[in-house]
């Protein structure tokens, strides 16, 4: 049978109500010390996290490359269209670019940013195409001679996925130690495969 607190003397009374009110101390207490101790671990997890995102940013593959053409004038024209292979290396960060073939290789999964640029001082048509992946992207081109061109494109690619620049049949290019025709290309950021 239940104990009713009405038959207990005053004294008892005041002593279950000091006992509940230290065991709701005691909870109270032990709830301040989880909650402190999850604020520290938040405290922990945040520095964690952003410890982990400078990690992440210090493990980013580095491509980069910049590369000019020659230094010995005319290049071109050809009977059929020939692969450019850029040998004056002005920079190639991670080794991406192969410089005895003129094809730059994507060592991961990601968007890459090209930059190219040509010049023709030839009676000939001046003009570069551009390809990914065996896709043409870009064909910039001109028919007087004493000419400029250029052109840029960004590009999801795959890892192992190639880029390279074609001189087109009839078509020829200038370059000479001012570096008239370049191919520049860099990561701009990998995609996950997930």
């Amino acid at each position: 049978m239940p104990l009713s607190i009405s038959c207990l003397s005053f004294s008892s009374r005041v002593e279950i109500l000091l006992h509940v009110l230290a065991l709701s101390l005691l909870e109270c207490d032990q709830e301040t010390v989880k909650l402190s101790e999850n604020s520290a671990l938040r405290s922990q997890l945040t520095a964690f996290e952003s410890r982990m995102a400078q990690v992440e940013k210090t493990l980013q593959p580095k491509v980069a490359f910049s590369v000019g053409l020659t230094s010995s004038g005319l290049v071109g024209p050809y009977n059929a269209m020939k692969t450019l292979v850029y040998n004056k290396i002005f920079s190639n960060i991670g080794g991406a670019y192969n410089p005895a073939k003129g094809i730059f290789t994507a060592p991961v999964r990601g968007v890459y940013y090209f930059t190219f640029t040509g010049f023709n001082n030839h009676h000939t048509p001046g003009g570069m195409m551009m390809y990914v992946g065996n896709k043409m992207l870009s064909f910039p081109q001109s028919r007087v001679s004493e000419t400029f061109f250029s052109n840029a494109v960004t590009r999801q690619m795959s890892e192992g996925e190639t880029a390279w620049v074609r001189l087109p049949a009839g078509y020829s290019l200038y370059d000479d130690g001012h570096h008239y025709c370049t191919l520049t290309g860099f990561l701009l950021y990998p995609v996950s495969t997930k």
